[in-house]
């Protein structure tokens, strides 16, 4: 035989593929069981504008704070489409 890598490489193909499978267990992390569906009675939930530092009303340098802030995170996200209801504010 002229080409014996050839030869070698033919014999390597034709036999069968001799490997072991490895054994994995795929499981969902362990979660303790919850009751997800009724809200928490621990109490009324805070309001988004309620204030951070304590139990009183927002002044309105606050509200023009988170005002501004909405504004900008709109503007950000698509100018054009937000632009009427901006301007309404």
């Amino acid at each position: 035989m002229k080409h014996p890598v050839l030869a070698a490489l033919f014999v390597l193909l034709a036999l069968p593929a001799t490997a072991r499978t490895i054994d994995l267990a795929f499981m969902p992390p362990k979660v303790e069981p919850q009751n997800i569906c009724s809200p928490d009675s621990a109490g009324d939930p805070k309001d988004d504008m309620a204030d951070q530092v304590g139990e009183g009303d927002l002044t309105d340098a606050l509200r023009l704070q988170y005002l501004m802030h909405d504004i900008r995170v709109l503007q950000s996200q698509d100018p054009d489409r937000w632009f009427d209801f901006i301007l309404t504010l």
